[in-house]
């Protein structure tokens, strides 16, 4: 049985297979002037931390350091924390308005927005209407009063709208469906980047970074590096030296790598990551304290290898990475990511 296909629809499919690059170039170059558009607010007497936290999650939004709408609507009601602290502590107002947003979260994952009115009362709108009582009121009259004489109730509560506004327009930002996809997927990898690659001191963290963005003119969209630059990396590391005298054999001490690479991506446990030429200093009778040699990297945190003492005594020995359980990895990305240009 023949299939016949009508050149119109012929015609359709081919403009559609084609427009598709060009469609998310053109989503991508709009989100990009979205981030460009206004990438902080200023000029906060009283609501200093609000205004604060809503440019952080905007530039971590446009960085790509948070995308997931969970995340990003989690940063947005802590807000809530500095408006409780502005009405009072366990202010009902700031509770209400904080459950009822969780409770439309779960139900739409949208957030509302907010309207403050200050005439004949109180009144913040954010889905619902809530009065302030005047015990709130008189709270924020003084909390305003603390931060600077000259502030009122009213700027505090413009300047947490502001805020608010601010974060919240970040989580409804209407980029189209492609390039959040895109953004989703790139922001994951560059997650298991920061979970799985070696861990970086600040100086390879200032190579890796200056090297990634070198390399990445527009790097709004791309991928984490594939490997990353071992330098002057230090390690615990016990060496054994079989010829060394009795009881001296195995030692304890502070390796470190001098040069080396890793490769992230390369996760068979069975085969080695990176490699590392290394130098050691270990306190040991009978031969000499300095040791150089090479060493395999295994699964991004462990060495193996061989070293050569100044006296001609060999060793063998295997190091750990500490720097991981303490690395920070939001500052990683940033290294990576600050350089971004909108």
């Amino acid at each position: 049985m023949k299939t016949r296909i009508s050149f119109s629809r012929l015609l359709l499919l081919c403009c559609l297979v084609f427009s598709t690059p060009s469609v998310i170039a053109d989503e991508q170059q709009d989100y990009k002037n979205w981030c460009k558009q206004q990438e902080s607010i200023a000029d906060s007497a009283v609501m200093t931390n609000a205004l604060q936290a809503a440019n952080q999650l905007r530039k971590d939004y446009c960085l790509q350091l948070v995308l997931e709408k969970a995340e990003i609507k989690n940063q947005i009601l802590l807000l809530m924390s500095d408006l409780d602290a502005l009405l009072g502590e366990n202010s009902t107002t700031a509770s209400s308005m904080l459950n009822s947003q969780e409770a439309l979260f779960q139900k739409t994952a949208e957030l509302d927005t907010l309207s403050i009115m200050t005439t004949p009362s109180y009144i913040i709108s954010l889905g619902d209407l809530y009065r302030l009582s005047e015990q709130e009121r008189q709270s924020c009259e003084s909390f305003a009063k603390a931060k600077s004489v000259n502030a009122t109730c009213k700027l505090a509560l413009e300047e947490f709208k502001r805020a608010y506004d601010f974060a919240q327009a970040t989580y409804a930002q209407p980029f189209a469906r492609n390039t959040y996809g895109e953004l989703v997927a790139l922001g994951k990898r560059w997650d298991r980047f920061a979970a799985e690659s070696k861990a970086q001191t600040s100086l390879e963290l200032l190579i890796n970074g200056t090297m990634f963005n070198r390399a990445n003119d527009d790097n709004f969209f791309q991928a984490p590096p594939d490997w990353q630059l071992v330098a002057l990396h230090p390690n615990l590391v016990i060496e054994n030296v079989p010829d060394a005298l009795d009881g001296q054999e195995v030692k304890e001490s502070i390796l470190m790598e001098l040069v080396g690479a890793d490769f992230w991506e390369q996760d068979n446990p069975w085969l080695p990551t990176g490699a590392s030429i290394v130098a050691l200093n270990v306190d040991r009778s009978g031969t000499s304290d300095w040791g150089y040699g090479v060493g395999l990297i295994f699964d991004h945190a462990y060495l193996l290898g061989f070293t050569h003492h100044e006296d001609d005594q060999n060793g063998i020995f295997v190091s750990f990475n500490i720097l991981k359980a303490f690395e920070d990895k939001r500052e990683k990305l940033r290294a990576f990511k600050e350089k971004i240009s909108f």
